[in-house]
């Protein structure tokens, strides 16, 4: 019996719409060090566990910031602008904009054509005070079965 993937199993069915997934992100205290000293921060949290995911067809994430005061902040990174969260290695199985005119959401298209394993960057920012928060999980893109 051949491995099939599961994308060609959905769309001989007639399902080709990618799924949907609602990723609830949390702003919560936190504390660091820095030169020995512990330092008050925020640290970002993605749904549950570790905000690692594993998906295996194509998938649209919603990213939802829980907190009113905090929201997805613009930024640089490897040369590219990225809008709250940023993929690596670069990829063109992704794409992410924000989501909303406030900024408080992302969306997160991932097309699965390239099995791997990515790293994600999340990066929100405080509307009132500036301040940061970030954390960076990964999402696997791969077959269930492993050969």
């Amino acid at each position: 019996m051949a491995v099939r993937s599961s994308t060609r199993i959905f769309a001989e069915t007639g399902h080709e719409g990618p799924n949907v997934l609602h990723v609830v992100v949390k702003v919560l205290p936190y504390k660091e060090v820095v030169a020995g000293q512990a330092v008050s921060a925020y640290k970002a949290y993605i749904g549950a566990g570790d905000g690692g995911f594993k998906v295996t067809y194509p998938t649209r994430f919603v990213f939802a910031v829980e907190n009113e005061d905090w929201q997805f902040h613009e930024f640089e990174l490897g040369g590219t602008t990225w809008p709250g969260l940023a993929i690596f290695p670069h990829s063109d199985d992704f794409e992410a904009a924000f989501g909303d005119p406030d900024r408080r959401s992302v969306i997160l298209y991932d097309d699965c054509d390239v099995m791997k394993t990515y790293r994600y960057q999340v990066v929100l920012r405080n509307r009132h005070t500036g301040e940061l928060a970030s954390c960076d999980p990964t999402i696997e893109n791969g077959d269930n079965e492993k050969v």
